[in-house]
């Protein structure tokens, strides 16, 4: 097993293939996908944060061609990916805890799978960010792992061979801090999943606007 220490990054390359073999092609989340595109208006400059191997902005791409999507992944491996991927959107390399850097204004921004790997404290910062790079009554499509308490624990690989640290919080602490920075929720839904290690999982999403 790869040590549980080793840098998120390092783990995401070593992760990078697999990631994109599982989630390329699932077809649970279109629903959340297609309800966010109903809210943007014709060639709307949307910003993804976590892009991984492409499969977010992929449907989005595919649904909406009219759409100006710049995307971002931690892990240059996934950005490799996700440019093979969806050849037509720009992706490049940058932290989520780097948002602060980007300029304004989107009509869109989408994190669909990133805030399980950042504390609460960093999805925090990511909320501000989004705000300040959203124009007012643009639309915020976000996920996370949801628990009734908030919990960070190692999961493992279903090869076994790595580790990553996750982080599951709670509905409440996630909303109220979205309503805190200036967005009304629109939209919720939770999906269930069956984790690695055979326990049941919540992920939830929801789609937020801006108000000012």
């Amino acid at each position: 097993m790869i040590p549980l220490n080793l840098p998120t990054k390092e783990t995401w390359d070593l992760m990078s293939r697999k990631y994109e073999a599982r989630f390329m092609d699932m077809k649970i989340y279109d629903k959340s996908y297609d309800l966010f595109l109903s809210f943007l208006p014709i060639q709307s400059r949307v910003f993804e944060i976590g892009c991984g191997p492409g499969n977010i902005t992929r449907y989005l791409k595919t649904q909406r061609p009219d759409l100006e999507i710049e995307s971002t992944d931690f892990a240059p491996s996934m950005v490799v990916l996700a440019q093979k991927n969806v050849p037509d959107v720009r992706f490049f390399v940058l932290d989520a805890e780097q948002l602060h850097t980007i300029q304004p204004c989107y009509q869109g921004v989408v994190c669909g799978f990133c805030m399980p790997y950042l504390t609460f404290e960093a999805c925090k910062k990511l909320f501000t960010d989004t705000a300040r790079i959203l124009d007012k009554l643009g639309v915020f499509y976000v996920s996370f792992l949801e628990n009734e308490e908030p919990l960070s624990l190692y999961e493992t690989s279903s090869d076994g061979l790595v580790s990553m640290l996750v982080h599951q919080h709670t509905h409440e602490d996630v909303s109220t801090e979205l309503v805190r920075v200036g967005f009304a929720i629109l939209y919720t839904e939770r999906i269930t999943y069956t984790r690695n290690d055979g326990a049941i999982g919540i992920q939830t999403i929801l789609i937020c606007r801006k108000l000012a």
